[in-house]
């Protein structure tokens, strides 16, 4: 019984200390965007700036930081989302996150979006505000291999939105695409 609780103790601890670094993986976003007028599909080619440009998930357990940036489509440079601000800027960022490792490992976070024009019609017509609930599976070596997630919340409301626009509610899910990089 103590060698379990070893074996156990070590598995949890490498889960953890596995993830001491910011970790990035390419993902596939698909979601629908509802409003009065009815429903839009949404993925993640329609968020980025570019068309071939890749949306990535980028976590970091231990500081409870999670985004979903844009990058290039050789994934060699990050696009910056919102050039006014210092700094490279994500598409969302979180504000709050909860992460439980061990079996079962899931995080949780609050994310906010920049301004976009999800549309591509030359105007800024989103802001967002999504929640993300995601589940984390790590290798036998504590090595994170795999995100997926759930996403809803509101891409803009009429009163704090983008372009004082009409009100928008996205439901989705992403998933990683590839090895982390």
């Amino acid at each position: 019984m103590k060698y379990l609780g070893v074996v156990l103790a070590a598995l949890l601890f490498g889960a953890s200390a596995g993830q001491a670094a910011q970790v990035r993986f390419r993902i596939a976003l698909r979601g629908t965007v509802q409003t009065a007028q009815g429903v839009t599909t949404l993925t993640d080619q329609s968020l980025v700036s570019m068309s071939g440009n890749a949306l990535v998930l980028m976590l970091d357990v231990d500081a409870g930081v999670v985004a979903i940036e844009e990058w290039n489509s050789s994934l060699t440079t990050e696009i910056d989302r919102d050039p006014v601000l210092s700094g490279t800027q994500a598409l969302m960022e979180n504000f709050r996150m909860a992460t439980i490792t061990g079996r079962g490992s899931q995080f949780m976070a609050n994310l906010e979006m920049v301004d976009v024009d999800w549309n591509h019609d030359g105007v800024e017509d989103t802001d967002g505000d999504l929640q993300i609930i995601g589940r984390l599976i790590y290798n036998r070596d504590g090595a994170l291999m795999r995100v997926t997630g759930q996403l809803i919340g509101v891409l803009n409301d009429p009163i704090n939105g983008a372009g004082g626009g009409v009100a928008k509610v996205f439901r989705g899910t992403l998933r990683t695409i590839g090895p982390a990089f």
